[in-house]
């Protein structure tokens, strides 16, 4: 199941360089176009047994797993906006709420030195 959804992906935009409008066309660290921060993987399954109300919105859950990994999509039934986002890799887990579909927000850049790479920010993460 293969579903476009137009979520305010800023913070990953501007992290990799992708913009909402370089939709396929700018490739990410992994190799990946830009559109992998915009598309549910198209082996997503839907999850009935986890629909729920999100923020009082019934929801739609898709399921995208991969070995030690999955993450859970809630879709706003009649909406189509992904509201929530649980994900699991290796026994972490993380959740990702949306929200202020269509409200305009400012961005301010932080300054160059504070800011880091992806390979910098990944081994702050993990640890290596």
């Amino acid at each position: 199941m293969s579903r476009s959804i137009a979520v305010l992906a800023v913070v990953a935009g501007l992290v990799t360089g992708c913009a909402k409008g370089d939709k396929g066309t700018t490739p990410t660290e992994s190799g990946q176009g830009c559109d992998v921060y915009y598309t549910i993987s198209e082996t997503a399954e839907l999850a009935p047994e986890k629909d729920r109300k999100v923020d009082g919105k019934q929801t739609t859950a898709v399921r995208v797993s991969a070995g030690a990994a999955e993450d859970t999509y809630f879709i706003e039934n009649g909406a189509s906006h992904l509201l929530l986002l649980e994900s699991s890799r290796d026994g972490r887990t993380s959740t990702t709420t949306y929200d202020s579909f269509g409200d305009k927000f400012p961005i301010t850049l932080p300054p160059k030195e504070k800011t880091m790479s992806m390979s910098e920010f990944r081994s702050q993460i993990m640890g290596g």
